[in-house]
């Protein structure tokens, strides 16, 4: 009896969320579904090309604080009360 199970088709499952295959039985309904195709793909380049603008957009945010914190002159107080003497930093 090997070999003689039948293959589920997912769509047939109950409570799968797949859907079932999308008959085109004209040709216009072939031609709404090749616009909804080209809608998604444009919107998904339009999404796509908002997500690399935002990154540009953080990176160079953080090359300016960068530049900004290296820009800042550092000053050492070492004569302070600390009872460290310069001689002592070497």
């Amino acid at each position: 009896m090997k070999g003689s199970r039948k293959s589920i088709t997912p769509f047939l499952v109950p409570g799968s969320k797949r859907s079932s295959p999308v008959r085109l039985n004209s040709p216009a309904a072939a031609a709404a579904a090749a616009d909804v195709q080209g809608a998604v793909v444009e919107k998904g380049i339009e999404v796509m090309g908002k997500m690399v603008d935002k990154q540009l957009q953080i990176i160079d945010e953080a090359q300016e604080k960068a530049e900004n914190f290296l820009k800042k002159e550092v000053r050492l107080n070492y004569s302070g009360n600390s009872g460290v003497g310069l001689a002592n930093l070497y």
